[in-house]
Parts: structure tokens; sequence; C-alpha cells
């Protein structure tokens, strides 16, 4: 956003201001949360008086004071939810928080008359914080009310407010606000014999050649000089935030559409008009004031109101509603023209910078990322370009980084410096480098100041954690799948792979941090099953690449192995020895139930074909011996030794033969042994 600036910090070389963002902002206790004591122990300092008329004819300033400190009432406290005296109902405190604070009165009788005044001061330093990332400027905000008794009196002995934000350090006066009852500059409104404002907040830009600086804010009220009338104000949020809106108060809130206007055309031929919109962004009526233009070169430029759709000085503007005001610029002579537009209401004031035939200041690129950096390292620079777009010449003013993360970004060079001046199309350069210290986001703003406009660009970058890469819980931990959890405990893992004997993987190295490889053993599932029968086969087992578990093969009572089997093994004993295993396999295992033998008795008799060899007795009774397993009937009979039968009666060498019966009948059942 371009911003008019009628002055130039003076400087002598390129100023960089890139401290870092602290936590502190300027004034203590500036919301009045905490206890004020009035003694001047805490950072507020209390001061109560008399005032005798104001010096001189107006508009009055601080040097228009006429104050005899030391007597006087004290009328000046913290004060909670309450409703404001003399004002009609309209005035509702706090601002903002639990309190705001009263200057010069009880807000029940006493208001300060009898020539009371009360004061308070504070001094603080600026820094860096109170400069706000958006804009990059520093700021200095709070919120005020007043009401003031009308007296009849002249102004200078009217009743008065007077509030001033000076630069100790330098002795300027940054900002200043005079009002006195009856005011005509000033838009109070009226009732029940006073003059009023409802809450108005105020926002000082401080110039960066006061950074580092003491300021001090200074609030005064007092009654009128006669005597018999009193004055006192009301403040809260004192600090350099912006103050928000209230969820309790209603307020008007006076916004508008631009902070600066350019021209440029001919001497004596009238420019194109342009348009200021006036808009109430609160939620309470706003009362336009007046609309004047004040400067320099202020008869070249002119305000149009109260047409069709025009602002019209003391209408109401309803919550959300606008108006337009209209500004022509018509130059009298050569020579860049300056000049105010300032709009006054129940609000605030607002004011648009006015600028003729001047140089226009245009920064390119108007944003710029320095991408990702390892923390202490630098990133390659970037150039700016500052270009005069404008009919005249335009003077160069100071170069500034500010932002919550301005100290990670420096000027590195380039050609443009501070007073430098670009005519009309000429251009010069800014290079910067971006440096994070850490880990994370960065962001900043680089403004560039001139005679003309102001320019600022947004900073950003990435910091890269420098963290070497670690192995995690999986590393070295035998498995038989993947891995897919526990990789690293730093660093980013890389994809797992696979091998015979591993799994395989790197957790690389953080912004330059270095890497190693990771592995966890590689093991393969040996199982073991029954396939029939009762028996057992241990143990199932995870092992490495090639190697030859055993398992112990154990039949059941009652039974025997009839076979075993599976990852290519050999059966030695009862112990299973597997082939190298080079995947996952199952041992599997088979047992039968075993048959006990069988003893029978029969009676048999000889068929028509042989006769019995041994002795004359045919008919007998033989047992039956089935030690072959083959049906009954069908194995071998021997006859029962007898006389003839023994061995003194057949040759010692001849072996008894088996010769075929026929079986007459059973004498005897089946005996089982």
């Amino acid at each position: 956003m371009k911003r008019f600036t009628t002055s130039i910090a003076a400087v002598a070389a390129l100023l960089l201001l890139a401290m870092p963002m602290l936590s502190h902002a300027i004034f203590t206790n500036g919301g009045f949360e905490s206890a004020l004591p009035l003694d001047n122990s805490g950072p507020w300092k209390f001061e109560k008086g008399t005032t005798a008329a104001l010096s001189g004819a107006g508009p009055f300033n601080g040097s228009s004071l006429n104050l005899t400190p030391g007597n006087g009432r004290t009328l000046t406290s913290r004060l909670g939810s309450a409703t404001v005296a003399n004002t009609l109902n309209a005035i509702q405190s706090p601002r903002l928080g639990s309190y705001s604070v009263i200057v010069n009165s009880n807000n029940t009788s006493d208001h300060g008359n009898s020539n009371n005044y009360n004061r308070i001061k504070q001094q603080d330093t600026v820094t860096n914080a109170d400069r706000d990332a958006t804009d990059g400027q520093l700021h200095i905000r709070f919120a005020w009310a007043a009401a003031l008794e009308a007296a009849g009196h002249s102004p200078a002995q009217q009743p008065y407010m007077f509030m001033q934000l000076k630069d100790v350090t330098l002795g300027t006066i940054l900002w200043q606000e005079f009002v006195y009852a009856g005011d005509p500059s000033k838009f109070f409104a009226t009732g029940s014999g006073w003059f009023y404002t409802n809450w108005r907040n105020t926002d000082v830009v401080v110039p960066d050649s006061s950074l580092g600086h003491t300021l001090e804010i200074d609030v005064l009220a007092a009654g009128c000089s006669q005597g018999g009338h009193g004055g006192y104000v009301l403040f809260d949020a004192f600090g350099s935030s912006v103050v928000p809106p209230s969820g309790t108060i209603q307020l008007p809130q006076l916004h508008l559409s631009t902070t600066s206007l350019g021209y440029n055309t001919p001497v004596g031929v009238a420019a194109v008009s342009q348009t200021v919109v006036v808009s109430n962004t609160g939620t309470a009526d706003l009362q336009l004031g007046t609309f004047t233009i004040s400067g320099a070169n202020a008869s070249d430029f002119s305000v149009t109101s109260g047409g069709a759709g025009q602002c019209v000085a003391g209408a109401l503007v309803a919550p959300g509603a606008s108006c337009n005001l209209v500004v022509d610029f018509t130059p009298a002579a050569t020579g860049a023209k300056f000049g105010w537009l300032t709009v006054t209401s129940n609000d605030t004031s607002g004011s648009v910078a006015l600028q003729g035939n001047n140089g226009i200041l245009t920064v390119t690129p108007a944003s710029a990322d320095f991408g990702s950096v390892a923390m202490g390292g630098t990133s390659a620079t970037v150039t700016f370009t500052a270009t005069n777009d404008g009919s005249s010449n335009l003077t160069l003013g100071s170069f500034n980084l500010s932002g919550a993360n301005a100290a990670s970004f420096a000027a590195t060079g380039g050609t443009c410096t501070t007073g430098a001046t670009l005519a009309p199309a000429a251009s010069c350069t800014i290079t910067l480098n971006f440096s994070p210290a850490a880990g994370g986001g960065y962001s900043a703003n680089l403004t560039v100041s001139s005679n003309a406009t102001n320019e600022t660009v947004a900073l950003t970058g990435t910091g890269l954690a420098v963290a070497n890469g670690a192995c995690g819980a999986a590393h070295l931990a035998a498995v038989t799948s993947a891995p897919a959890s526990l990789l690293c405990t730093s660093g980013t893992a890389g994809a797992v792979s696979s091998a015979n004997t591993s799994y395989d993987w790197t957790c690389a190295g953080i912004g330059g941090g270095s890497s190693v490889a990771c592995y966890a053993p590689r093991q393969y599932h040996v199982g073991s099953s029954i396939a029939a029968g009762s028996g057992t086969i241990t143990p199932s087992q995870d092992v490495a690449y090639n190697a030859q578990p055993q398992f112990t093969v154990t039949p059941a009572a009652g039974y025997s192995l009839q076979s075993v089997s599976g990852c290519g093994g050999s059966l030695s004993g009862s112990v299973y020895t597997t082939a190298p295993v080079t995947a996952a396999c199952t041992v599997s295992a088979s047992f039968l139930a075993n048959v006990a033998p069988v003893a029978q008795s029969v009676a048999i008799a000889p068929n028509a074909v042989a006769t019995p060899r041994f002795g004359s007795g045919v008919a007998g009774t033989y047992a039956y011996h089935d030690a072959d397993g083959d049906p009954a009937g069908q194995g071998r009979i021997r006859a029962p030794p007898t006389a003839s039968s023994s061995p003194t009666t057949r040759p010692s060498s001849r072996r008894a033969t088996t010769s075929s019966w026929r079986a007459a009948s059973l004498a005897a059942s089946r005996a089982t042994t």
C-alpha cells in the first residue's frame, strides 16, 4: 500500500532496522487493569494543580498551558463499569477490559471546576515490538473520550483537554491534540450544557528515527480559568496494538477508502477527479464534521461535497453506509504539490495525503519467498527494484526491515541509497538475503520510503533445522517382514528395501545433517504341522537365511512315525534336519496307530489230498498264529509238539512244512495276546 509522507528522516547511510521482535509493548499498565498509584511510585506519574487562562489567541498547543502545580484536588482514578456523567448516557466505561482512567473528575459531583487540573504522564522506550507487521511502521495507539462544560468564556478561558506524544530523546512533538469547550475546529456533541465526544481511537505513526528513543505520553484535563466550569477526559488501551471493537459499547467508526491520492497534469489543466469513499464501519451512527484541505499547496486541491451521493457536513452515516468526497487537482505552477484532506466526525479524524505532479515510488517484486535454508546457512540474494513512475524527481528515504523475523533478513548491497534522487522512469536496486537461526517459517517486511510514497514488500522464508539421521528401534531387530515404523529417531526415513539377509533403509539428515544406513536382520519362519495320527514335531522357529533348523519328531503312545517331510530335510532317528532355508516353509509329520499280534485256536481235519506228517493222530487242537497280519485262516499252522513230532523222531535238518488243509470246524475261539 502506498503512503505519502511530507518529511524524510535525514540519515547518512542505508539504515536497516533488523532488531528482533520482543515481547515488550510500550507503556506499562496502558489499559489500567492494574492498580494506579498516584504517589508516583508506579509507571504513571500524577500531577495536580490550578490553571490560569491559556496563553495566546490560538490555535492552542502545549506551550499555551499556564499551570501552577501543587494545589488542586485529586480527581483521577480508575473507572470500572459506569456511565460517564454529563454525556446524556452516551459514554460508557471502560472502552476495553475492566477499567479505563478518568482524569479530573470523580464522575459524580466534582468535575474539576475551580480552576482545577489533573495530569498523568508515562515515559517508555519504543522498540520493534511496537512495529505493525501489516505496514512495517511503528505505532502508538489508544482510545479517549472527553466532556467539557460550556462556559460562555473566551477560548483561552474555557475548560480544555490536552494530549501529547513526545520523543523525549530528540525533544520533538510526535502528536498533539488540544480541545477547548466549544472549539469550532473539533467535532463534539452537545447536551445538558456540555460538549462531549464518545470514545475515539487514535493511531500515531512514529517515525523510524525515533526507534529506541524514550517517548512520553502526556494527558491533561482542566476546568475553566474563571472557576465555575469543569472538564475531564477518559483514556484506555495505551500501547502499540490496534484497539479492537468493543463487544458492549456501540460506537461509530470512520473509514476512508484510501490514504493517498496522486495526480499528474500540466500547469493550469485540471486532472481527472478522484473519489474518497467515507464509510461507517462501526455499530452506531457516524456524524460527519468538516472536510478541509490543508498543506503547502492546499490551493491547488479542492474537495466537493453535498451533491447526490456525496457526504454532507453534519449529516449522519448509518452503520454500514457510506458517502463520497470528490477531490480535484489543478496546479497553478510547475513542481511537485502536496496537501492533506482531513475529515472530522464524532469518531475521529481521518486524513488523505494529496500529491500532484510528484514522483511515484514503485518497488518490484511486491513480495519474495527466499525458499528453504538450513539453519545457520544463508540463502541466495534477491534483488528488488525501486522505480520512479511519476513525473517529478523522487527522493529516497530509509530502507527498513520490520516484522516478526526482521533479524533473519539483511541487506547485502544494491544501488539505492538514502537521500538519492530518482528522476522520472529512473530506478535503483536493493539486494537482501535470508539467514534462519532455527527451523520453521519466517516473515518480515521491507519498507522503502520517499518524499512521495512508501512501498512495503512482504518477505518470507523457511528455516530447516539441522539434524543428523539416527536409526530407530527397528534397527537390528530381527523380523520376518519389512518394518513400517520406528525406523528413525532423527532424520527422514527412506524406502525399505529387501535382501536375502536383511531389510535396509536410510535415515537421511535434515538441513545438511549427515545420513546413516540402518537395517533389520531378515528371518524366515519354519513352521510344523501334523498331517495324520498323533504325535509332536517341535519347535516352530524363525531362522536366518541358509540356516538348517532341527525338529524333534515324537509319536504319541500307541503310534509309530509313518513319514516326515518338508523344507527339503532328512530324518535321523527322531531328529529331522531341514535343508538350508531360503524361504518360509513347513515341516509335516504323519503318525500311524500300532496293531497287536493275534492268536487263534482251530480244529482241523485232513483233506483228501494230503496226510499230516507229524504223528498218526489226525483230529486234534492246533494253535493258529497270525504273525504277519494276514486274514484269519491264511497263516501258517503248526501242530503242537507230540511224541511223534519231537526232534528225536524227525530229522533235525528237516523243516516243518505247511500243508494245505481245509478247515472242518472251529474247535476254539480266537484269543488276542
